[in-house]
């Protein structure tokens, strides 16, 4: 369910606060249709064709939904898909510094989107599962509205490239056959796991045989990678060199926009901004050399704090984890793409895909591998000591464990598929021998294993305690008549006692 912005037609006036949202909605929309540079006239005209395209494609966006779920007909299904796919395009193009330059219709007045972008739950709600519309929206919409920018040949490339930018992902090298926004991050994150190196086969589900501790006390040592390590020292206040102030991924400009380039004299590269803004350059930044590289740059804080690096590796007993930020929206975010790779993996076995050609389900083999390699507070503490686990909010230990254990809970073991790459790593790990002295491995063993004990004795302590507090004392009356019952047999057996005494 989105807590903010609600984005197609399955949540459309359910919950009074996605309501809010509905006034920036229509301010971006505005926005957008002022960056045409028509008039009045011109702009109603643009509406009524979108408008008639989408009724016209009103078969295509149905089937992209559970049709029972939508309540709304031909004309007001067309309007919904209108005003979201205004709305999402103007956040893409409000992502782009050189686009958002290139297509600004007045340079007092910032977009609603530039504002919209930057809240966190906004960029969540719009990866839920059930807050998607389809690509053919923003496609349809794109071409009406700025036919010289997003043409047929490099609309999905280019609309791909802003999505996974202003959702703090690297921009591809490929170009990914996806439906709508969820998918895009899917795909992204699977290539930049595997990208080849190891066949995607399937695997049931797979548990490390032994968790943080007790790898580290056979030899093996746990970390995020250097980079990221180097980050953390840095905002420790370890080191004083600089950190570079962004990443970048280059992509060829298409034709077309290499054309559109050319229409516009005038047109020059800007430096980037500071960090603080939005500094996604996109593939608008062209250059008028036919040969020159466009720079797609992704937001430092958006990617660090907010995205999934899923890629985990092992070798020569270095267990590389990429950082795990846990934000206000990690759980929400990281429950989402478990059902949708429940619900597609489900939906691919009804349909007969073969299972090479099925998605990897790597939000769930992420799940699993943090369940086994988490088996006691005492394992999350390690993890949090060596930077794989960083907190953004009011957590502890205790509730981080909880969420890892909880996370698939509820999903049925014979419907789990491991991702061949995490299979890879957890038998690798499994596999590995004791590379340091057994005393030493002995002793730290031991410790957990008391550590783990004491955990689970305070765990079935306060579970009883609660247990008897709901049933026995759900008020304080009843506390209270408990104890003064206590205390009166109390006093009897000690009456008792002193008479037979007396005697």
């Amino acid at each position: 369910m989105p807590q903010v912005v609600s984005i197609g037609p399955l949540h459309k006036g359910t919950k009074r606060d996605l309501l809010y949202m509905e006034e920036t909605k229509w301010r971006c929309m505005t926005y957008l249709l002022l960056r045409t540079k028509k008039d009045e006239a011109g702009m109603f005209f643009l509406m009524t064709m979108c408008i008639e395209a989408l009724s016209r494609a009103d078969d295509m966006v149905r089937a992209c939904y559970n049709t029972y779920e939508i309540k709304f007909d031909r004309h007001e299904l067309a309007k919904i898909m209108v005003l979201d796919g205004c709305f999402l395009l103007e956040l893409l193009i409000c992502g782009s510094p050189e686009l958002d330059e290139r297509l600004r219709w007045t340079l007092d007045e910032p977009s609603p989107g530039a504002e919209v972008i930057k809240r966190e739950k906004v960029l969540s709600d719009l990866t839920m599962m059930e807050n998607q519309i389809p690509l053919i929206v923003l496609k349809r919409i794109s071409g009406i509205l700025f036919p010289e920018i997003f043409t047929d040949g490099g609309t999905d490339k280019l609309i791909q490239n802003l999505a996974l930018s202003i959702l703090g992902y690297n921009a591809p090298d490929s170009d990914f056959k996806a439906s709508h926004l969820l998918e895009f991050v899917h795909q992204d994150l699977k290539s930049s796991i595997s990208s080849g190196e190891v066949p995607n086969t399937r695997h049931g589900k797979q548990n490390l045989q032994r968790c943080a501790t007790r790898l580290e006390a056979a030899g093996v040592t746990i970390g995020p990678p250097q980079a990221q390590s180097e980050n953390a020292n840095m905002e420790a206040g370890v080191t004083a060199e600089p950190a570079e102030a962004q990443s970048e991924v280059t992509t060829q400009p298409s034709e077309a926009l290499s054309e559109a380039a050319n229409m516009e004299d005038g047109v020059t590269d800007k430096p980037p901004k500071a960090q603080s803004e939005v500094t996604t350059q996109s593939p608008e930044a062209l250059s008028k050399a036919a040969n020159m590289e466009v720079v797609v740059n992704v937001r430092p804080r958006v990617a660090a704090e907010t995205r999934f690096d899923l890629k985990v590796t092992f070798s020569d007993g270095k267990l590389e984890i990429p950082q795990l930020h846990i934000t206000e929206t990690t759980e929400a975010k990281w429950r989402n793409f478990i059902a949708w790779e429940l619900k597609r993996t489900t939906l691919e076995k009804q349909r007969g895909v073969r299972n090479e050609d099925r998605i990897s389900c790597q939000f769930i083999s992420y799940a699993l591998f943090f369940q086994s390699l988490t088996c006691s507070v005492h394992d999350v503490k390690l993890l949090r000591d060596r930077n794989v686990i960083v907190v953004h909010k009011l957590m502890s230990d205790e509730d981080l464990l909880n969420l890892f254990h909880n996370i698939i809970e509820g999903v049925p073991d014979a419907e789990i598929e491991m991702d061949s790459w995490f299979a890879q790593v957890i038998e690798n790990l499994n596999s590995h021998p004791t590379t340091v002295d057994r005393v030493t491995t002995t002793s730290k063993i031991m410790w957990h294993i008391f550590i783990c004990f004491l955990t689970w004795s305070w765990y079935q302590c306060r579970g009883t305690y609660r247990g008897l507090r709901r049933v026995y004392f759900p008020s304080g009356w009843k506390l209270i008549a408990l104890l003064a019952a206590a205390l009166g047999l109390g006093l009897t057996i000690a009456q008792t006692v002193f008479s037979a005494l007396g005697q």
